[in-house]
């Protein structure tokens, strides 16, 4: 059976844990479906169009990721929509295990397929969006910008 994996997030910022996280799935998996979830909740740094054109411009000669799109469905919808048989997340640390394991638990219920975990690198693992938004909002944005996946650094 094919791996049709599902790596879903906001992506805002799109940053190097991300492509950690997406280059270890391509160590498994056949086949990538990266969904862009929109949450209306937060306040983006860009729209969702433009994180999945960057995402689809940083990964544009891997065959392997068929698909990135913009969802505002559900994830297990989503995942039934795209004929996805696993979802993989990336855990940082403990406190990001018991959020994730709750929500597979919960998709699971739901009728979404099974979750995979997989672990950050340790020398990126204190590497979120959050923190990130956080220092560009002090001011800060020279002291992360080297873990920024944007259009000026996509080619560097």
């Amino acid at each position: 059976m094919k791996v049709r994996a599902l790596i879903c997030g906001s992506f805002d910022p799109f940053h190097i844990g991300h492509v950690d996280l997406i280059k270890k799935t391509l160590n498994f998996a056949d086949e990538i479906v990266i969904g862009v979830g929109v949450n209306t909740t937060k306040t983006p740094i860009s729209s969702a169009e433009e994180r999945v054109e960057l995402i689809r411009n940083y990964f544009k000669n891997e065959k392997r990721i068929i698909k990135v799109a913009e969802y505002t469905c559900s994830t297990v919808q989503f995942c039934k929509d795209n004929k996805i048989n696993l979802i993989s997340r990336g855990l940082r640390n403990a406190k990001d295990f018991d959020y994730e394991s709750e929500i597979a638990r919960v998709n699971k219920e739901l009728g979404s397929p099974d979750t995979i975990f997989l672990l950050a690198n340790p020398e990126i693992s204190w590497i979120s969006s959050s923190m990130i938004k956080i220092m560009i909002n002090r001011g800060e944005k020279d002291k992360v910008e080297k873990f920024i996946i944007t259009k000026l650094n996509l080619y560097q």
